[in-house]
């Protein structure tokens, strides 16, 4: 009889939800060269100038692979809280922004490759951006 009364608790809890646990949708982009880049996302396609905020900046290590994360259950959530059904992500030099303040590289538009990609695309990429 204890072990049933020690069994059901367990049971109880895996049934439900963990509030710390969230879905996530998660593309990566990749830098399958030999310096350090990092990269931006942006939600305002068609407007493809690089963000005043730089708080969601990234690094990828050379020849490494970073996530990018969105917190919900779908890639359709994900997209309808967009302008458009477009994503941009900005890959910029590390060395760039090491020698720049983040005003001069949105001025002069200090940007390694810009991808406008949308839901489609990243599925077609399954889900991997890679920076050559």
């Amino acid at each position: 009889m204890k072990k049933i009364l020690c069994i059901v608790p367990l049971f109880l809890f895996s049934c439900i939800k963990n509030p710390f646990v969230e879905n996530a949708q998660v593309f990566f982009v990749r830098n399958e060269t030999n310096k350090n880049v990092v990269y931006l996302v942006s939600k305002q396609y068609p407007d493809t100038s690089i963000p005043d905020n730089y708080n969601g900046l990234a690094t990828v290590p050379a020849g490494m692979r970073t996530p990018q994360s969105f917190r919900t259950d779908s890639w359709d959530k994900v997209f309808s809280q967009f302008p458009s059904d477009t994503i941009s992500v900005f890959i910029i030099s590390s060395d760039t922004l090491a020698a720049y303040n983040w005003q001069a590289i949105r001025s002069a538009y200090k940007i390694i490759k810009r991808y406008d990609l949308s839901r489609q695309d990243l599925e077609r990429m399954s889900y991997e951006i890679i920076y050559r």
